[in-house]
């Protein structure tokens, strides 16, 4: 268990729910792909396109061009 700010979980609770995802989901996704990236970490594409870490795969960020 992991000690946080109520406002922080309340707000990742709100988001994966949106999601349709759970905390227990969306906490071993990330970790796998944490430590997959830590044995085999991935090439930097110049592409422009970067994700929450909530969705690191999934979740596109809001950013606009030129910000």
């Amino acid at each position: 268990m992991i000690d946080v700010e109520p406002e922080l979980k309340m707000a990742l609770y709100a988001t994966l729910a949106s999601e349709g995802m759970s905390m227990k989901h969306w906490f071993s996704q990330v970790a796998t792909e944490f430590l997959a990236e830590q044995r085999e970490p991935r090439l930097a594409l110049e592409d422009d396109t970067e994700t929450t870490l909530i969705g690191r795969a999934t979740v596109p960020s809001t950013r606009t061009q030129g910000s």
